[in-house]
């Protein structure tokens, strides 16, 4: 009962913030610590609020293979170039696309945690991508016939609609 609670909560602020938590402990007379210790073992639950946009780029084997480590890299380098804190980039675990590396999901909390997964990527099409999910909150499809996908982590069961980028013209230049 107390995990349906606490994912109504962060289904509604996004996260799991410290006065909603105080006042399901009274509504439910659940000790705060107990709700706390349930928010904090689970990964899918956030108790500070999330960036508006998160990169994760994959970075198992057939990934490595074709540059997913020196795309992680290089777009890291350019996001803690950003005077804000409006997206963060991070490595993962496999995004479930091995037959098309190096592949990356791009997530936006402003649109209720959309995933989007992409591609056959190289550093410009990604930049391209993040910029467009920060300036719009969304992530965006590159490519035709794309679909919108999510990523359901409370039951690790990837759900993804995947597209393809196509290359993109836009001004050359970094991610701020």
């Amino acid at each position: 009962m107390i995990i349906q609670h606490l994912h109504e909560i962060q289904h509604r602020c996004g996260y799991l913030p410290e006065n909603e938590l105080r006042a399901l402990s009274a509504r439910t007379g659940t000790r705060l610590y107990r709700l706390q210790e349930v928010a904090s073992f689970f990964p899918h639950f956030r108790l500070k609020q999330p960036p508006r946009v998160t990169v994760r780029i994959c970075r198992d084997m057939s990934c490595h293979l074709r540059g997913a480590c020196q795309l992680l890299k290089k777009t890291q380098r350019a996001a803690s170039k950003r005077s804000d804190d409006r997206l963060v980039v991070e490595g993962a675990s496999c995004l479930g696309r091995c037959d098309r590396p190096p592949v990356a999901m791009i997530s936006s909390v402003d649109h209720g945690d959309h995933e989007q997964v992409y591609t056959d990527l190289d550093k410009e099409t990604l930049a391209n991508v993040i910029k467009a999910a920060i300036s719009n909150g969304a992530p965006r499809t590159v490519g035709p016939g794309a679909r919108t996908g999510r990523h359901d982590a409370a039951n690790h069961d990837l759900r993804a609609g995947i597209c393809r980028p196509q290359p993109v013209q836009l001004a050359a230049g970094s991610l701020s």
